[in-house]
Formats: C-alpha cells, structure tokens, sequence
C-alpha cells in the first residue's frame, strides 16, 4: 500500500470515528443511516466550513451541510426554539462543528501529534460546485435534517 492510501485510509477511519461522537455529544443529533465514503455534495446550495491544521502534520478539515441541518444543529447547539437561529449563529456553529470535528479526528490520527489549528472560515449558501473541483475525499454522514459532508485532508506526516 503506498503511504498516499495509507494516509487516505487512517484519515476516513478517524474522520469516521470523530464525527458522530461529536454529534451525539455536543448536538444530541444520531445519525439516520451508515456513513457513505465517497459521497460528494450534490446539493445546489450548502453551509460550508474550513479549518487547516499544521504541526506533527499539515493539511485541512472541511464540511458541508444544507440549511435544513445547518440550522437544526445551531438550534441544538444553542439550545434556541424551533427556527430561531440566526445566520451569525449558523456561521459561529458550523465553526465551532469544524473545530471539534477536526480536533476529534486529528486525536485518533496522530493520538501522539501536536498540532495547531486556524479559526474557522465559514460561508453560508455556497455553491457546491465549489467544492466537488477540489481534490478533497468526501464522507457522507446523514443525518434527519439532511446530509453532512466531511473532507479531512491530511498530508504525510513529517
């Protein structure tokens, strides 16, 4: 196996082991079916999140998610009734969502790593044309509101 797959294959696993922990227990959202590696946005429109890391490896950690789920997670996170999220809470909660995703996968990656990473960059509504032209391996997490898309890019380690 190369190390290009070896990478790619360790970053899916702690990417898969990451993502629903952080969900259940920081968002009490459970996922609706088996996560599909693979599985590109397709949406017209998504709430998108970026953070890069660097240290004992460089790379970036970035998710999608439609408005439905985006919204949903924020109203958990925050613990806001039914529709009461505004787009300033949207963008601070896919951020912190990013944050937590990464630092939870990063963990399992490299559990003896040290790494630091950037604030998040966060745009709502972008198109996902943006994000299938990158070379990033999607997962696609469903979730009841809506699929969350996670690409966790990793270089080699140093």
């Amino acid at each position: 196996m190369s190390p290009e797959i070896s990478v790619q294959n360790s970053a899916a696993d702690a990417c898969l082991a990451a993502v629903p922990e952080v969900l259940e227990m920081m968002f009490f959202e459970s996922m609706a079916e088996a996560p599909e590696i693979g599985g590109s946005p397709r949406l017209e429109l998504l709430d998108v999140s970026r953070v890069d890391f660097e240290g004992s490896a460089r790379g970036y950690l970035v998710l999608a998610a439609p408005s439905a789920l985006s919204k949903s997670l924020t109203e958990a996170f925050l613990a806001l009734e039914l529709r009461q999220s505004a787009p300033s809470d949207v963008e601070f909660v896919l951020g912190e969502l990013a944050n937590m995703v990464c630092g939870g996968a990063l963990g399992r990656y490299q559990p003896d790593g040290s790494f630091r990473v950037s604030t998040p960059a966060t745009r709502l509504e972008r198109p996902s044309a943006e994000l299938t032209t990158s070379n990033v391996s999607w997962i696609r997490f469903s979730f009841y509101d809506g699929p969350l898309f996670v690409g966790f890019q990793p270089e080699a380690t140093q």
